[in-house]
């Protein structure tokens, strides 16, 4: 995915979209791109009124765009919305890693060297 084509989406998340709870519209600070790869990329997009958060999953075939929403409810464990890229990979996959590297501090030796109980002898 190019930066265009990223444009492109952000610019139809902003016409198309509002908010589910208030109505209100998006705008650019509200769209965080949280993956782009090949030719899909997810958004989470969060209402600037009143906070609701909602999970926008975007594809570009052919130069054609489509993209399916549904809000992040707070209350439940799991999100009906998946994100395909080369396995699925639910919207919950998608936060969890997003938490997760919004606090890493970049040290991958340690991490890429801790095995799981069952590997370690």
């Amino acid at each position: 995915m190019n930066f265009d084509q990223l444009r492109e989406i952000i610019k139809n998340v902003k016409t198309r979209l509002t908010c589910s709870s208030c109505n209100s519209n998006y705008l650019n600070e509200d769209i965080h791109v949280l993956n782009a790869i090949a030719d899909k990329c997810v958004l989470l997009v969060n209402c600037k009124e009143c906070g609701t958060p909602m999970l926008v999953t975007a594809t570009v075939n052919q130069n054609k765009l489509s993209f399916s929403h549904d809000e992040v409810n707070q209350n439940k464990s799991k999100i009906s919305e998946k994100a395909l890229v080369e396995q699925e990979i639910t919207c919950d996959d998608v936060l969890e890693i997003h938490g997760f590297l919004k606090d890493f501090d970049g040290d991958f030796e340690t991490i890429l060297s801790s095995k799981p109980n069952h590997l370690k002898k």
